[in-house]
């Protein structure tokens, strides 16, 4: 098991100068025309695509060890994040992220700070099935799914086993391999924000519950 949590986007940014070594020539101009239109709308977004661009390239060096080791057909690949970019404007002065069209961002209850991209890939279609590849599915899936998704779904950990009773969030693995409804699409998520509850959801709401 391997857990790799980059801060190549986490404020503040610190792009690299120069393109990474491993960059070939289509590639270096791919990311230069790209920057170059960001930094003329926003510095900061450039900044932040530089630094982005050198987390795809870490991300790229780990699937080429998994091959080089033989272990990228046995793998399985989860790409996600925790919350929302922030944007140039908010909370840190130094990043220039981006949740259009999503309202909100880091530290913030709206979908652009809890809505997150995310995506699922391995070299088997044992992990992976061929029907579920490419599949685009938008219902919910939290970040406390990981866990048992991985453990008795992934890992294969047997019917026998079991997590700690009082461990939060639910398997989610068949819905993964067959994009099927999501196992807690219908369940409520609720952050308690402290003594300061911050927001819930039901599906029955088109609008957060009123505050007490």
């Amino acid at each position: 098991f391997l857990y790799f949590t980059p801060t190549a986007i986490h404020g503040p940014i610190m792009a690299p100068d120069q393109l990474s070594a491993d960059d070939d020539d289509d590639a270096a101009a791919a990311r230069e025309a790209a920057l170059a239109t960001l930094y003329e709308a926003n510095p900061l977004r450039g900044e932040t695509a530089a630094a982005l661009y050198e987390l795809d390239v870490a991300a790229a060096k780990i699937v080429a060890a998994l091959k080089a080791a033989e272990l990228y057909d046995n793998a399985l690949v989860v790409f996600t994040s925790d919350n929302g970019a922030e944007p140039s404007t908010f909370v840190q002065a130094g990043v220039g992220g981006s949740n259009w069209p999503l309202r909100g961002a880091k530290m913030t209850a709206w979908e652009g700070g809890v809505r997150v991209p995310a995506f699922v890939h391995g070299g088997s279609t044992a992990l992976v099935p061929a029907a579920a590849r490419g599949a685009v599915v938008s219902t919910l899936f939290h970040i406390t799914d990981w866990v048992p998704t991985l453990v008795l779904g992934a890992a294969r950990a047997g019917a026998g086993a079991a997590l700690p009773d009082d461990l939060d969030g639910v398997n989610q693995w068949e819905w993964l391999r067959n994009a099927t409804a999501a196992a807690g699409a219908d369940d409520g998520a609720a952050d308690d924000g402290g003594d300061d509850p911050a927001y819930a959801r039901r599906p029955a709401w088109s609008s957060p519950p009123p505050r007490t």
